[in-house]
């Protein structure tokens, strides 16, 4: 008896879920809201009849709920869920009553009048087809009572159907839905792939193959705030972009032959939608004659005047050796070009001189320094953050400029000197340049020392020493704006200052030196 009624059950929930294929795997071709709506009737005449048929002599009360796609409603959704409201009514022969408004099975079973049956689904993408699930829900129990499947062709029509409900009517591309896994196979000589970004999740994915060594600026033209992002083979991300040109994201990337790179673009924030299209631009490769130069054993001889066009591949650094003839010159080292540069200098035996990140135009690097004797020198050129991209490198030998008349002043032993409440008009001939000054104290007092910038963007530093070379105090910012002024008491004697200055500059910057008594 036990193991009758142990089958009579399996039988009874075999029977009371039940899943009907509309039509077949290939998929119903939509092309026009006609298309649309006799598909939906012939789905709407089946749901009629299960509900006549499970509603025999009780006339239950059906609801129509949403159709999500993605979690979100679309204009698609809507428009199934307003016709089968309207097929149904029509249908239901007094057999079943139709209540709008009920959404959910909570919402239906606590309405009144009471609901028992809510129709709802999901709108899935299923690769070549878009496929809708329709389930029939108990609300006493929110069982699946029944369900359908119904199968469409991705058509331009249904796409655009697809459109977020309430979003700005952005649309979804033909191309969806791609990911890493799934990408769009981008050809550098194709036409522009026109694409959307439909909602604030979306995310397009392109893979490039790469059928030389070369440089490629990939590039969004759209009419939204968009962020590129590009993934080496490993599938790792290797550059990220936000605003190349306005709000368009746009990566230089450097690849070699047979390399294949996978390229996102989105929205720069989740609310952002829109249209633009994708392009790649071939761009000109390095100066061959002076690859390879990735170390300094490596470095390219240069001489003063050449004009070299460079290029880097990831994490990539290109040495050049400098010559310079004669001592009492000025070499200046820089680089133009849309890449954030840097450049690094060092004498010949790999000792570090100076370093530089932005003093040339925009992001681009550009130092100079004072040669005091012949030698050879080398500067290793490097992308900011270690990325790819091109960029132009200049090398030039200047005259030195002329010495103010207190040098040479660069030790304490070549100290000149300073009486106090005498100004002094100083110049650093760089940014490496110091200045040792002494002064003699005749009695003891407070006293003020100041040094006082021509252009308010030098930014000068003191420090005092006895007439023994200790260390005594040091000032940085204490006067007007970066100018350095030091206030102490001191006894008579003789005493030193080393005057320097913090930050870069390329050409001889000026500034007063004064010694006064406290108060005045």
């Amino acid at each position: 008896m036990k193991k009758t009624m142990h089958v009579l059950f399996l039988m009874f929930i075999m029977c009371s879920i039940v899943s009907v294929s509309v039509f077949a795997q290939t998929g119903v071709q939509v092309n026009s809201v006609s298309d649309l709506d006799r598909e939906i009737n012939t789905l709407g005449t089946r749901i009629a009849s299960q509900i006549k048929i499970m509603g025999a002599g009780t006339r239950p009360a059906v609801s129509v709920g949403n159709f999500t796609f993605q979690q979100t409603r679309t204009n698609f959704g809507s428009l199934l869920s307003q016709n089968l409201v309207n097929i149904l009514s029509i249908q239901s022969l007094n057999q079943f009553l139709v209540i709008p408004g009920r959404e959910t099975a909570s919402q239906a079973a606590s309405s009144s009048p009471n609901v028992n049956y809510i129709v709802s689904g999901e709108i899935i993408d299923a690769g070549t087809i878009f496929r809708v699930y329709t389930r029939l829900t108990s609300t006493a129990n929110n069982a699946i009572m029944y369900s359908w499947q119904t199968d469409f062709q991705k058509t331009p029509y249904l796409m655009n159907m697809l459109t977020v409900s309430g979003s700005g009517s952005v649309m979804i591309d033909l191309m969806e839905f791609d990911s890493i896994d799934n990408t769009v196979v981008f050809n550098i000589n194709d036409e522009n792939i026109m694409r959307t970004i439909h909602s604030g999740s979306d995310e397009d994915w392109f893979s490039y193959t790469a059928s030389e060594d070369a440089m490629i600026l990939f590039l969004v033209d759209g009419d939204f705030d968009s962020r590129m992002t590009i993934f080496d083979s490993n599938k790792r991300q290797v550059a990220e972009n936000d605003d190349y040109e306005g709000n368009n994201a746009g990566i230089l990337y450097s690849v070699r032959s047979g390399e294949i790179i996978y390229i996102k673009v989105s929205g720069y924030s989740s609310s952002t939608t829109g249209s633009y299209s994708l392009t790649a631009e071939l761009m000109r490769i390095a100066d061959e004659a002076y690859e390879p130069n990735d170390s300094m054993d490596e470095a390219s001889l240069v001489q003063p005047g050449d004009v070299i066009n460079g290029f880097f591949t990831n994490d990539d650094s290109d040495w050049y050796e400098i010559f310079v003839p004669s001592g009492g010159r000025r070499l200046r080292v820089y680089t133009e070009g849309n890449t954030d540069t840097c450049i690094s200098l060092y004498d010949e035996y790999g000792d570090s001189i100076k370093y530089d990140d932005d003093s040339g135009d925009g992001t681009n690097a550009m130092l100079t320094y004072q040669s005091s004797s012949a030698g050879t020198y080398y500067a290793e050129v490097t992308q900011y953050s270690g990325g790819s991209g091109t960029y132009t490198f200049f090398v030039v030998l200047e005259e030195a400029p002329l010495p103010d008349a207190y040098e040479p002043d660069d030790t304490m032993t070549d100290a000149s000197e300073i009486v106090i409440d005498r100004p002094q008009v100083h110049t650093f001939s760089d940014d490496y340049d110091e200045d040792w000054t002494w002064f003699t104290v005749r009695r003891s007092a407070d006293y003020v020392i100041t040094a006082v910038g021509e252009m308010s963007s030098l930014d000068t530093y003191i420090e005092l020493y006895d007439e023994d070379g200790e260390y005594l105090d040091e000032n940085d910012d204490g006067g007007n704006n970066l100018d350095a002024r030091l206030r102490i008491y001191l006894e008579p004697g003789t005493y030193y200052i080393l005057t320097s200055s913090y930050g870069d500059f390329d050409d001889p910057e000026s500034y007063t030196l004064t010694i006064t008594t406290s108060g005045r």
